[in-house]
């Protein structure tokens, strides 16, 4: 039975073995390193990992970042950024439960908007975004890659 909710401790290997699937990630060693990043994500308040697990196996997720600004009467914005689901789980609207789940989110926190930006060219991944009502007109995403500098 498929579950919605906030990820937890024991969900890091699972939504590792997820983000395999996220423009081919590779599967990182869950040495010391992962563990505390991975306990810094759960501590942050304003960062939220949601995920749809089948039992005990995580098939589905999307974070969203909440942002504090100085405009909008002060009001955060949120970012909605990894939004994955498993091959064999895809077609069956959980991408759609997971993005209405980090709406209520930014609701709950005042947010003022919500943005989301996809580095996905399938045409299908767009139109979900479009039905969610997440628009593209006026706006221009924009990423520049980072690259660790070896002195």
């Amino acid at each position: 039975m498929l579950k919605l909710r906030l990820a937890q401790e024991n969900d890091l290997a699972g939504i590792l073995r997820l983000y395999t699937h996220l423009n081919n990630n590779s599967l990182p060693v869950i040495d010391r390193n992962v563990k505390e990043v991975w306990k810094n994500i759960l501590c942050d308040n304003n960062r939220h990992t949601i995920i749809a697990c089948d039992d005990d196996s995580v098939v589905a997720s999307a974070t969203l970042f909440i942002n504090q600004s100085l405009v909008q009467g002060q009001r955060p914005f949120a970012l909605v950024e990894y939004v994955v689901t498993h091959p064999n789980y895809r077609g069956q609207g959980l991408a759609k439960k997971l993005l209405n789940k980090a709406l209520d989110i930014a609701q709950e926190n005042n947010c003022y908007k919500i943005m989301l930006v996809t580095g996905q060219s399938d045409e299908r991944v767009h139109n979900l975004y479009q039905k969610m009502g997440y628009k593209s007109q006026g706006k221009t995403a924009y990423v520049k890659e980072l690259e660790e500098r070896l002195y």
